[in-house]
């Protein structure tokens, strides 16, 4: 907004931007897709590459796949709560974060024989009714994502570059679009 009122006081005239939430996201992001020395690490997914933890991770759900957010306390009791599972939430094993630290694997195991019985998009409905972070989870990953999305394609998210030593390849294009000044 700020630029675009710049522009228009420079010269006069306004200009249409637009700006989306994906291409944010794809900036916001953009430190997972490089490394560089000193970069510091980050925390290290299970063996599987599911996720970071029982309730921060992907699960197989139905005929496709989950993943859920469930890190803080109220989220837990609502999570049990919604998904009629009162014996999680009393026991001892899960009962505070630093027991479900202890016991991740347990739980885990919980949850896979749990969320097996309901599509995915059954769970994301269910869990983020009751603010718990659940979505339908695409199993092929963010650069399939941003390289064969036709979604993606059509609204211009990526852009192909050209440079002498690197040659042609694929960005995120510009995180703002002018209807007046070319990115």
């Amino acid at each position: 907004v700020l630029l675009g009122l710049y522009s228009r006081k420079r010269t006069g005239k306004a200009q249409y931007i637009v700006s989306t939430m994906i291409g944010a996201n794809a900036y916001a992001n953009a430190d997972d897709f490089f490394w560089y020395d000193g970069k510091p690490n980050r925390p290290v997914p299970d063996s599987e590459g599911y996720g970071l933890h029982a309730l921060y991770r992907l699960y197989r759900a139905g005929n496709g796949w989950i993943f859920l957010a469930c890190p803080k306390q109220e989220e837990w009791e609502s999570f049990c709560k919604a998904v009629d599972r009162p014996d999680l939430r009393e026991n001892p094993l899960f009962a505070t974060p630093e027991t479900r630290k202890e016991h991740d694997s347990i739980l885990a195991d919980a949850l896979v024989d749990l969320f097996i019985e309901k599509q995915p998009i059954e769970w994301e409905n269910l869990l983020t009714g009751v603010d718990v972070a659940c979505v339908q989870a695409d199993d092929r990953g963010p650069y399939h994502f941003f390289s064969d999305d036709p979604h993606v394609q059509q609204n211009g998210f990526t852009t192909e570059p050209s440079s002498p030593r690197l040659g042609t390849f694929w960005r995120y294009s510009p995180l703002l679009k002018f209807s007046e000044t070319p990115s």
